[in-house]
């Protein structure tokens, strides 16, 4: 089961931003809204570092405790609502990132 990544545009006030603070990037993956800002980032690929090995060591489909024998893996959404995934659905999650930094990398290029 794959799903897609759909750009969320950006929370924060304009006077987080106005004072130099970065405004948080989010993304929609499977109808829920993920943060897609630089650590965000940072912390999806270490996770998916450990799926990709996990997959490669023979983990199934469905099986939640990839990461750890005595617990679920949870990732969170950007209410802070905790997500179950499989190491397939990380992988998928990340797939998707990654897909979205190219389009932002290809539409600043065309920008400038």
């Amino acid at each position: 089961m794959r799903g897609s990544i759909e750009p969320a545009g950006r929370s924060g006030s304009a006077g987080n931003h106005a004072i130099g603070r970065e405004v948080e990037r989010e993304v929609i993956f499977r109808g829920r809204r993920f943060s897609a800002g630089p650590q965000a980032r940072l912390e999806l690929l270490e996770a998916a570092n450990i799926a990709r090995s996990a997959v490669l060591s023979g983990t199934r489909p469905g099986d939640l405790r990839w990461s750890h024998p005595a617990r679920d893996f949870i990732w969170f959404d950007v209410d802070g609502c905790p997500v179950r995934m499989d190491a397939y659905t990380l992988l998928a999650l990340a797939t998707g990132f990654a897909r979205q930094s190219e389009d932002d990398r290809l539409n600043r290029s065309l920008n400038t």
